[in-house]
């Protein structure tokens, strides 16, 4: 009995290390062509990088079965804080994104253009943009990253909007405002014919460098590239005090997608220049 006891004693009372493997899940990359009409965009992998991840650091490429490409991301089980960011695609060239887009599980407010070219014998330049999202994202169990991309920007970005902003200046010592717009607090909802049917909420300017006093948002038209023609659909509109939001973009009973300009002016001893954003409403991917 005394040499049992003995026996247990030298087990337990010394400590026994036994490696534990951690499970990961693996991402796999799935393609969503919306360019219309069809157009070869050869994309084989996405490159990007961890942050806030468990036992994960540096950059990732995670590649389409069929690429030949071996993909390298992957992440622990049930990491619910890891981030993932997607800098780049290779599609027969590195195509670098700006900005780079952080994936989450939906589809981010505002797509990223991505430019490169698509190897020898193609052109110099080429650019396309996409966005993306992925799925389950809380990473219990191996996930698919989805890419969605296109050469019009329209036909990648979620129900929200997307936009464009171009700074019209009469005079260089009074720079235009550079805002930037933030969707998160806006939600528009749209019937099975994407005629919009509530927009609630309000879109969060972002201030810049440059601040601005007051705004117009113009309806569903082209607006022309000069100083004047900006001018001219500014004054013509009806103008209100900038704060931190904007409302006033009266989208219900519009079909999507439809489009508003947002005119910005920053006025300094009757000279003036403007800020426009040409914003897309879109229909719900």
């Amino acid at each position: 009995m005394l040499a049992f006891a003995f026996a247990l004693s030298a087990c337990y009372g010394h400590g026994v290390d036994i490696a534990v493997q951690d499970e990961s899940v693996r991402g796999r990359l799935e393609l969503i062509d919306r360019t219309n009409p069809p157009e070869v965009i050869p994309i084989e992998c996405a490159a990007g990088t961890y942050t806030n991840c468990a036992q994960r650091t540096g950059g990732f490429r995670v590649c389409t079965a069929d690429s030949g490409y071996r993909s390298s991301l992957s992440v622990l089980r049930n990491d619910v804080d890891c981030r993932l960011t997607m800098s780049g695609l290779l599609a027969g060239d590195d195509f670098a994104a700006t900005p780079p887009l952080t994936i989450g599980g939906s589809y981010a407010g505002w797509a990223s253009l991505f430019t490169g070219s698509f190897g020898a014998g193609e052109a110099a330049a080429a650019a396309f943009y996409a966005n993306a999202k992925l799925s389950p994202v809380d990473f219990n169990a191996d996930f698919s990253v989805f890419v969605l991309f296109a050469s019009n920007l329209d036909h990648v970005s979620p129900s929200a909007a997307s936009g464009i902003s171009s700074a019209y200046a009469d005079d260089p010592q009074v720079p235009a405002p550079d805002y930037t717009l933030d969707f998160t607090g806006y939600e528009v909802k749209a019937d099975a014919h994407r005629v919009v049917q509530s927009a609630t909420g309000s879109v969060a300017l972002v201030p810049g460098a440059h601040p601005g006093e007051s705004y117009v948002t113009d309806s569903d038209q082209e607006l022309g590239a000069t100083f004047a023609h900006i001018e001219s659909a500014y004054t013509a509109g009806t103008s209100a005090p900038l704060g931190s939001t904007v409302t006033a973009f009266r989208l219900v009973g519009e079909t999507l997608p439809t489009r508003r300009n947002l005119i910005i002016l920053h006025a300094e001893n009757g000279v003036r220049s403007y800020q426009v954003l040409r914003i897309t409403f879109h229909p719900p991917l």
